[in-house]
């Protein structure tokens, strides 16, 4: 009689267990509400976003949706949802189809094997949880044999790999791919950074199906440029061709560009299952609770346009000039004609030594930061030229008992590239001064700390993040934002039409060292847009000398 009861008590509670899990398993925007306490710390908040996320990945799993483009903003847990939540929850299906239950094989990818290896960590711990496995733990067991952190399967022959950009696909085949963020965001604006992102997916979208009409492929990224892997799937004839759903979501509502979508199609392809963005006001927000208005103001503010309208809006906007836009300068006007009071002067060199016209020359500036009237931080720029010069003078030592007056006099003709740096560092009485270490810059910090080692300024040597319009793309919200001054001199209109023209003009030598001495100021936190230092005041905190990044990885 014992036996008998608690054979009936089992089933009884193997019903419950059964009927409890049901509405996990029919909804992944349940299924991640319950699940969200084992993968991250903070509190979850519902919203339509992730719901309308879930219901397209669900739609996929379900083989109503093969090819699905998501383009939408950071920390909005689109990985979280994509890379952590859905495998775990496909693999939970009841209901086993093509794409739907514990058989499938991922393939999940972004730009890096450290974030990759991070998210299958995350869903793996989310399988072996005590939520989790209370519920589905009969049929979704990891094999001890084949158990990696990047690479663990499931007694019933499903699979999660771990892939990215920078290491390639490395064999694996799949059922579902999922290639998340594949773009380094310093790296986006590097046309050979780009060009291995496009091969990497080539293969991944390609050669690595295990059912060339079954498998389906996911894309979850924020756009970073015209020319990313989004870029690459929209200007495809598959996309043009309709075969990709597209889930688009800005920050802001457009209502000229209403995101809608196809989640399930009759035998005969005709729609049955339509969604909308439900917003219907122009700049209705996409997390109000998350970012209202006055935190996406400031993102973008501190984003400036070019990044902002892809990051945000979805809408990259192409790099081919207008990046730093002359509008965007402020100019002083002093009645005295002297510059402001400055607490920091930096000097940037971007260095070539050459007195041949044909090959490139170098680009310096002198910046000087300042505050307003209202105490908020500012920069100046002081001086630039650009000249074609060889490394070292000719003749140009100093006579006994001559002043620097008359020794430059009598030289200055003959000057090289080291004695023109120096005596504008003079001039402006710099404190720091910043040169490339490229090539033809070593030879230049060299000499300069050998022979001014002494004056007073410091000298340091700086390698670029990115290529030289990414630089000039992560300086932007500096101009944008009205932080940079610049005097009614013919050598500032030289900088200001270079940059304004940039990456067309001739030369790039002044926007190199403008970018270079803005990125350096802005690490060193010298050099704060107004809302940073209302945040630092309101929190009673400091800044950190290196502001944190926007998103995180971006996000």
């Amino acid at each position: 009689m014992s036996s008998l009861r608690d054979r009936k008590i089992a089933l009884l509670i193997e019903k419950r267990r059964r009927l409890e899990r049901k509405p996990f398993e029919q909804s992944l925007s349940a299924f991640v509400k319950a699940a969200w306490r084992y993968i991250d710390t903070s509190a979850y908040q519902e919203s339509w976003p992730v719901n309308a996320l879930c219901m397209h990945l669900e739609a996929v799993t379900r083989g109503h949706i093969k090819n699905l483009l998501i383009n939408y903003p950071p920390r909005g847990s689109k990985t979280l949802v994509t890379s952590v939540c859905w495998p775990a929850w496909t693999w939970a299906q009841s209901e086993i189809g093509f794409n739907s239950g514990p058989q499938v094989e991922f393939l999940a990818a972004c730009y890096n094997d450290k974030l990759s290896h991070k998210q299958a960590a995350d869903c793996r711990d989310l399988i072996l949880s005590p939520w989790y496995q209370h519920y589905w733990g009969d049929k979704v067991k990891l094999r001890k044999d084949r158990n990696a952190v990047g690479d663990f399967h499931n007694t019933a022959g499903g699979a999660r790999h771990s892939s990215s950009v920078r290491s390639g696909v490395l064999g694996f085949g799949y059922l579902i791919a999922v290639l998340d963020d594949p773009h380094d965001l310093d790296g986006v604006e590097s046309d050979s950074d780009r060009s291995q992102a496009e091969r990497y997916w080539k293969e991944f979208s390609s050669t690595r199906k295990n059912n060339q009409s079954e498998s389906a492929i996911v894309v979850n990224m924020q756009r970073l440029h015209t020319e990313d892997i989004s870029g690459l799937v929209i200007n495809s004839d598959e996309y043009k061709s309709g075969k990709w759903t597209h889930l688009k979501l800005p920050m802001e509502y457009d209502p000229g560009k209403p995101c809608k979508t196809v989640l399930k199609r009759d035998a005969k392809g005709n729609p049955i299952h339509v969604w909308r963005d439900p917003r219907r006001e122009v700049g209705e927000l996409l997390f109000p609770a998350r970012f209202p208005a006055d935190a996406v103001r400031r993102l973008k503010i501190s984003l400036g346009p070019y990044m902002a309208a892809g990051r945000l809006q979805q809408e990259p906007a192409p790099a081919t000039g207008g990046i730093l836009e002359k509008a965007w300068w402020k100019r002083w006007d002093a009645p005295d004609g002297q510059f402001p009071p400055c607490s920091f002067v930096m000097a940037s060199a971007d260095t070539a030594f050459t007195e041949n016209e044909s090959n490139d020359p170098t680009g310096f500036v002198v910046l000087g930061v300042f505050k307003d009237r209202d105490g908020y931080d500012k920069v100046m720029l002081m001086y630039a030229w650009r000249k074609f010069l060889n490394l070292r003078g000719v003749d140009c030592d100093r006579l006994d008992r001559e002043t620097y007056a008359e020794w430059k006099a009598r030289t200055y003709k003959r000057w090289g590239l080291v004695e023109w740096i120096a005596d504008s560092c003079k001039k402006f009485r710099v404190d720091h001064l910043i040169i490339e270490s490229k090539a033809s810059g070593l030879s230049v910090i060299q000499e300069m700390k050998r022979l001014y080692y002494s004056e007073g300024w410091h000298i340091e040597g700086v390698t670029p993040e990115g290529d030289k319009v990414a630089r000039a793309v992560a300086i932007q919200g500096l101009l944008s934002g009205g932080l940079v001054y610049a005097p009614d001199r013919d050598w500032a209109d030289t900088v200001i039409e270079e940059t304004s023209i940039f990456p067309r003009h001739r030369y790039r030598d002044l926007t190199d060292a403008l970018t270079q001495g803005l990125s350096k100021l802005r690490k060193m936190g010298k050099l704060r847009h107004q809302e940073e230092v209302r945040e630092a005041e309101i929190a009673g905190a400091k800044l950190e000398p290196e502001l944190p990044p926007v998103y995180d990885a971006l996000f």
